[in-house]
This record gives structure tokens, C-alpha cells and sequence, in this order.
């Protein structure tokens, strides 16, 4: 499991598919196939919640989260390649009116 970080406390993940394969002879003991597959866990769970989300991928498919977010891809064996692209993005909030007091470089500005 791993979740991702930037340069600024907020901020998203993707993960779009671009190659789907066959994942193969399932290797985990559960009902529910998990091979190649992403899962997210979330931070809290209640009585009519679950703590996590097996998404089963489609090329195409386009997944934003927050940073915070932990995540991880279940390896597989199957014939062929799972390929996607991911891109991490910071979420910079800029006061109004402060705008021209951002340098062109804002990750060595100081806090304003």
C-alpha cells in the first residue's frame, strides 16, 4: 500500500488504463478476483460503508483520488502486459488579490 505527495498538502492522483490483458489464473484465496487489480483504501469505515474499493479495470477508465488515499495493484501472471498512465497534480489555493505576489516559482515561495 502506498498513497502519493506533492509540494502542496492538497492534491490528486490518476491512474487511466490503456491496456487491459487477461490477468490469469487468480492467485488470491478470496471470492473475488483481486489479480492486476487496484484497490483503494479509505480512511474511515461505519456500519453501512466498506473501508475498501476493488476497481476492475477497463482501457479507458480514468480514476482521480486525493493524494491521501492509500492504494496499491495486486501482481498477476497472465499472458500480455497491464499498462497505464498516471500523473500526480497539486492543488495550490491562492488568495484573492494575492495573486501578484506569487513568484513565477511558487514551490520557493514562502507561505504568504
Amino acid at each position: 500500500m502506498h498513497k502519493h505527495s506533492g509540494y502542496s498538502q492538497v492534491g490528486f492522483a490518476a491512474v487511466m488504463y490503456l491496456q487491459v490483458p487477461d490477468f490469469g489464473e487468480e492467485r488470491s484465496e478470496t471470492i473475488v478476483p483481486h489479480n492486476g487489480r487496484l484497490t483503494m483504501i479509505g480512511n474511515g469505515a461505519g456500519l453501512f460503508t466498506s473501508k475498501t474499493h476493488l476497481v476492475e479495470p477497463e482501457v479507458g477508465d480514468l480514476y482521480i483520488f486525493p493524494y491521501d488515499i492509500e492504494h496499491c495493484v495486486y501482481p498477476f501472471k497472465g499472458k500480455g502486459m497491464r499498462r497505464s498512465m498516471s500523473i500526480n497534480f497539486d492543488v495550490n489555493l491562492i488568495k484573492k488579490g494575492k495573486e501578484k505576489e506569487i513568484s513565477s516559482n511558487y514551490y520557493l515561495q514562502e507561505e504568504i
